[in-house]
């Protein structure tokens, strides 16, 4: 078993943490986990709640159930069974054709922790019993979303990653109102984040010591190896609108754990929840309701009431809002910075925040110290500019020793004239700008803004099992019966295909049909094979085509989309996609 957008205030304290278990809190948690039997009122404090429903009966339970305000989401493992199955009996040991055997000992190869059992997701056998008999069976009414577990097989066996992605696409096209969560599966991320709602990194703090049966903070290169992994999902943020969700698990009473937990969930901007390891405790964070308990004590005009960042001219501006006009010299500015570098030493906040770069009114400085000492070296000035009650800095990401695509995360604190700390900022999450390298093309063209009604591409993606090549385009509109739909393939590995910009292709796939190409590569002559599978979603059209019909082995092959309006003009076109098959 594997086991989730607002501003964290950072006040973590005693005192901040008796706030968050008070009853007079009014905000909702994004999320909460609960796999229990017994309904509570409780339920009514989250937003969204994964449970378990195999846990409830329908005679008893599923009433209460409907009564919750939460968005309920049904837990559902997609890489193993917590049982054997039956199925086909084709497999090892007479069971379901889809379970593993590596060990070739005639039985299913099982989890070593949990005691499930492994799937091979590139089984359409598999795919099927997900989508047309247990989804059904587990979303009774009141169900609104899917939990998918387990996604970290494919870590385990590589072979089977592109079958996995393949059907987390399948269940977002089948079930396309369906609120999708992802446990972890990062290997897959980048595939899968455009057909899921949020991602759950659990335990991202931290976890349980199954030999010595305690929870425990991750440490050391552990904990490197999830930053890492957290700047990677706050960059995936910038392309798709999906929310990430942190579990980590802890005793009721280990504040410690909590409060490690919700400050690095802060760092990140992810949204923070804890629970034990069995997931029967529901704890409540209940972060978005707390403010800042200095802003009643101290003098207004030092109070922080807005801290953000965006990226212009290919540097991050800090915008620092204050409840009173900013008066030079009479006040003091510092803004905290990290860049996540590993071998850089960090300064530790009285909060908590840790700091290698500062800026210090109007000079940036880098941290040489033990993290407890005020050491800093002096870099050089930053441009500063105070309009009223908001001072705007630049900083270059070369002056912070990085470059594109860099996740940086800051937090202001201000002073009065002798240096008394007044006020403490949120953790604020910035990218430097930006350069897209994936492998999944996203290309704007000239030809977006050059046809009245054109429908434009947003996406072509590829993947593969044993027998299926499967090409999802994702549009940014509806599809639509006046346009036409055309996917390229080179299949055979030479230049020998019809010409078409990038690239030279051997079969095409025209408004769900397929055909194989017979010219000199000029001229347009195709020849009729077969109808191919087309399933129509909100804003995409999966293609599911038999490996076999394309005379595609393993190797290399390369894929392209255009759409065509009604004239057969044509209004959007995609780069060409480089891909592998190693089945």
């Amino acid at each position: 078993m594997q086991l989730l957008k607002k501003t964290i205030p950072l006040v973590f304290t005693v005192c901040f943490i008796a706030v968050i278990s008070s009853q007079e809190t009014k905000a909702r948690d994004t999320f909460g986990f609960y796999y229990g039997n017994t309904y509570s009122d409780q339920w009514n404090n989250y937003e969204n709640l994964v449970i378990d429903i195999r846990n409830y009966s329908p005679e008893n339970d599923f009433t209460d159930l409907l009564h919750t305000s939460a968005r309920l989401i049904t837990y559902l493992s997609i890489g193993e069974t917590d049982s054997l199955i039956e199925g086909d009996k084709l497999g090892p040991g007479g069971y379901a054709s889809w379970y593993l055997d590596y060990n070739n000992d005639n039985l299913p190869d099982r989890n070593p922790v949990w005691g499930s059992y492994y799937v091979n997701a590139n089984s359409n056998a598999w795919h099927d019993y997900i989508l047309q008999t247990l989804i059904p069976e587990i979303s009774p009414g009141g169900i609104r979303g899917l939990f998918l577990d387990t996604i970290d097989t494919v870590d385990i066996y590589p072979e089977t990653t592109q079958g996995m992605i393949a059907l987390v696409i399948k269940i977002r096209l089948n079930y396309p109102d369906c609120y999708l969560v992802q446990n972890r599966g990062f290997s897959v991320i980048n595939e899968t984040a455009g057909s899921i709602n949020a991602v759950l990194f659990e335990e991202f703090s931290s976890y349980y010591d199954f030999d010595t049966g305690e929870y425990k903070k991750w440490t050391g290169s552990e904990l490197s190896y999830l930053d890492q992994t957290g700047s990677v999902l706050s960059q995936l943020k910038r392309y798709y609108p999906i929310d990430i969700w942190t579990l980590d698990y802890r005793p009721e009473n280990d504040i410690d754990l909590l409060k490690f937990a919700i400050e690095r969930a802060a760092m990140f901007g992810f949204s923070p929840s804890t629970t034990d390891i069995y997931v029967t405790r529901l704890d409540q964070m209940n972060l978005f309701s707390i403010s800042d308990e200095l802003d009643s004590t101290t003098d207004r005009a030092v109070d922080i009431r807005e801290f953000r960042v965006e990226t212009r001219n290919n540097a991050l501006q800090y915008h620092l809002t204050m409840d009173g006009n900013i008066v030079e010299n009479s006040n003091h500015y510092q803004i905290f910075i990290t860049t996540l570098k590993p071998d850089d030493p960090v300064y530790f906040t009285s909060t908590g925040f840790c700091a290698n770069y500062m800026v210090e009114d109007n000079s940036l400085y880098k941290y040489n110290g033990t993290g407890t000492s005020w050491s800093w070296t002096y870099i050089g000035d930053v441009r500063n500019s105070i309009q009223n009650n908001t001072i705007t800095t630049e900083i270059f990401p070369a002056s912070l020793g990085t470059g594109n695509n860099t996740l940086v995360t800051a937090m202001a604190v201000s002073s009065n004239s002798i240096w008394a700390p007044q006020d403490t900022s949120d953790i604020l999450r910035g990218v430097t700008e930006i350069v897209q390298t994936d492998a999944i093309y996203q290309i704007e063209d000239d030809i977006d803004k050059s046809i009245k009604g054109h429908q434009d591409i947003k996406r072509l993606t590829s993947t593969d099992s044993t027998t299926e090549l499967i090409v999802e385009m994702v549009l940014r509109s509806q599809p639509n019966g006046s346009n036409h739909y055309v996917i390229f393939l080179d299949t055979d590995g030479v230049h020998s295909g019809y010409r078409n910009y990038e690239i030279t292709a051997s079969h095409i796939v025209m408004d769900g049909q397929l055909y194989i190409y017979s010219g000199d590569g000029d001229t347009w002559n195709w020849n009729y094979l077969k109808p191919v599978s087309v399933v129509s979603g909100r804003k995409q059209l999966l293609y599911t085509l038999e490996k076999q019909d394309i005379e595609l082995g393993t190797g290399e092959y390369r894929i392209m989309g255009e759409v065509l309006d009604s004239q057969w003009r044509v209004t959007d076109y995609t780069g060409m996609l480089e891909c592998t098959t190693n089945f």
